[in-house]
């Protein structure tokens, strides 16, 4: 056991301040913004110094972290706000207050680190143009001093990615230490590294980045690229066959590493909230995880023990730069380093701009109009009842309406969509331009895609939709699908608590509902479900290219999947020409909520696939 890990153990009556407690300013900076602003510098400074004197100590050195995450091209804002809420994000307003919170803290002689936990670089249109050059541009002049790779930093695969960076290189580390290049990849080779060392106050703080490992994004670095060009390594500790013994993997190899030349190790993930926590319980060496992936709202500290049993603090910031995580961090060499304060700091719409990162949003709005012309993004379509909103995590009006469209368009038999794909950032109702419709999907994968992603059509026989829809149901997994339809039965409590004690401290035992899909219930277009038909499913290309390149099995679910001649923007636009309005119903979400994605995707498709190859009658 090295030094540093004894320290660790016997200083187990360190406290985490923040332990069990809310952040008590989280809902009172929801109001400041305005009245900050309206300030004077000596009233601020005055109001900063008052809060920093309650906590810091006379011979205390306090490193002050700034994080973002999940920011995807959200350049102007987070989003249209919902009714009777103020906009927030921005990137120029995100810029300007890390600058404002830098200053303040820096009369306070407490020095700052800026770190983003990647996933910024896709998700709106501004994407689209040029490669996103003047994303990169902008997102290149907000200070940051290492960023992680997320996995929608290379939607438009391996060597796209790597002629992006090229044209636009990054002037601070991008860091993943389970991503491996090949040389004929120069510019991310040169710019992707696995770790990189900030020195502040005199201070060695050693950052380590971690990239998602998970089956549904590692494909689409393949995309245009040869399949050695990048491969995302599993990062975990593993059990030796043989032995039994506990083998450190890649990250806990680095983080050891790193504590031996560090006085404090972050560690900067892209991985989401549920392996972040599995992350912390297997270290013993990192002190602190800013993270991403997951868009999980943390207002307060989240603690989780390590190995030693001590506490290992995750943070993280939602998505789109609606917040600005703010953590104060007392560094002493050669001592177990303590979480002061962490609090969430709201970016109001309304901040002052900063000029630099302005000019590239002007930038990119204007090649973004010479691409598609501004009368054709202006153009109003139809309406909506609602603002237009993600299907991520429970059925939107704008979810409904997808599938809708793509079965139009398509002639299938039903459609399915996954609210993931969707954009972020809402759109506002009302008067629906071709924009707003456009925003909501706005992905590709390949950088000369522009007219975004197609409807792709496959077929798949009545009895792996009963199975898929059964396993749906029974765990909780948000399905958008059109043509569809299916009762549900509530199951007793003393059934559920049987159920939940039999499947033991697993996935399943999380994600298990009272809700149970009734058999002969399912309907196909008024229709009951014939086992053996084949039905024509319409969805959108990354389901069927997805599923073709995970697996051998998962390319069997969508066997003879097919590009129609429909992308899923002129899809949208000529059915909502068709319906004039997007209606609004009682029961559909109303609001982005941070509580992440759904939780165990991947654990679901593993569980599908099983099924299916096992047995075509799925017992409970």
């Amino acid at each position: 056991m090295t030094d540093r890990q004894n320290r660790q153990k016997t200083e187990l009556n360190y406290i985490w301040r923040q332990k069990n407690i809310k952040i008590q300013r989280f809902t009172l900076h929801r109001a400041i913004p305005k009245i900050y602003l309206a300030m004077s510098r000596i009233q601020k400074i005055a109001l900063v110094t008052l809060s920093f004197l309650q906590i810091t100590t006379a011979n205390a050195k306090v490193i002050q972290i700034l994080h973002t995450n999940d920011l995807h091209a959200s350049l102007k804002a987070s989003g249209a706000a919902a009714e009777g809420k103020e906009a927030t994000g921005g990137w120029a307003q995100i810029k300007s207050t890390m600058d404002g919170l830098t200053e303040s803290a820096k009369l306070q002689q407490i020095e700052t680190i800026r770190l983003d936990a990647g996933d910024f670089f896709e998700g709106t249109l501004s994407y689209f143009p040029d490669h996103g050059a003047n994303v990169l541009k902008a997102f290149q002049s907000m200070g940051y001093d290492a960023v992680a790779l997320g996995n929608h930093d290379w939607l438009m695969g391996a060597r796209n990615t790597n002629r992006a960076f090229g044209k636009t290189p990054f002037p601070f580390p991008l860091l993943s230490s389970n991503t491996e290049l090949s040389s004929e990849l120069s510019n991310l080779k040169k710019q992707i590294i696995p770790s990189t060392q900030i020195i502040r106050s005199g201070l060695r703080i050693g950052v380590m980045g971690l990239s998602t490992d998970e089956m549904f994004y590692k494909w689409i670095t393949k995309v245009e690229s040869k399949s050695s060009d990048m491969n995302i390594r599993k990062y975990h500790d593993v059990k030796d066959s043989n032995t039994g013994e506990t083998i450190p993997g890649i990250a806990n190899r680095l983080a050891l590493d790193l504590s031996e030349k560090n006085d404090l190790v972050i560690a900067l993930t892209h991985i989401g909230f549920k392996e972040d926590k599995k992350l912390a319980e297997s270290s013993s060496n990192i002190d602190l995880i800013v993270g991403g992936h997951s868009h999980t709202l943390l207002e307060s500290l989240s603690i989780v023990e390590n190995k030693l049993g001590v506490p290992v603090p995750i943070v993280q910031t939602g998505s789109t730069g609606a917040f600005i995580g703010k953590i104060l961090v007392d560094v002493i060499p050669g001592k177990r380093p303590q979480v002061l304060t962490y609090e969430l700091i709201p970016v109001s719409n309304q901040a002052p701009s900063d000029p630099v990162v302005a000019n590239h949003i002007d930038d990119s709005e204007k090649q973004l109009e010479s691409l598609y012309g501004s009368n054709t993004l202006n153009h109003v379509v139809g309406q909506s009842e609602a603002r237009l909103i993600s299907g991520s995590g429970g059925e939107t009006a704008y979810s409904r309406f997808i599938v809708d469209a793509m079965k139009d368009a398509s002639g299938a038999d039903l459609a399915l969509d996954i609210g993931e794909f969707h954009s972020n950032s809402p759109q506002a109702g009302g008067d629906i331009t071709l924009r707003k419709l456009m925003e909501m999907y706005p992905r590709k994968l390949n950088a000369s895609q522009n007219e975004g992603l197609y409807v792709y059509q496959f077929s798949i026989p009545g009895w792996m939709l009963k199975i898929a829809l059964k396993l749906a149901v029974k765990f909780g997994y948000p399905l958008s699908l059109s043509g569809v339809n299916y009762k549900t039965a509530s199951i007793s409590d003393t059934q559920y608590g049987t159920e939940k004690e039999k499947l033991g401290d697993n996935w399943k035992a999380k994600a298990l509902t009272r809700y149970r899909l009734q058999d002969s219930s399912i309907q196909i277009n008024g229709k009951p479900l014939k086992y053996f038909k084949q039905y024509k499913v319409a969805t959108p290309e990354f389901v069927v290219r997805g599923a073709y390149a995970i697996s051998f099995l998962t390319k069997l679910v969508v066997r003879w999947g097919k590009p129609t001649k429909h992308t899923i923007w002129d899809a949208s636009a000529n059915y909502l020409s068709k319906i004039k309005v997007i209606r609004d119903q009682t029961g559909y979400k109303q609001s982005t909520v941070f509580q992440g994605d759904y939780t165990y995707s991947r654990e679901l498709l593993e569980e599908l696939l099983r099924s299916i190859s096992t047995d075509a009658n799925l017992t409970e």
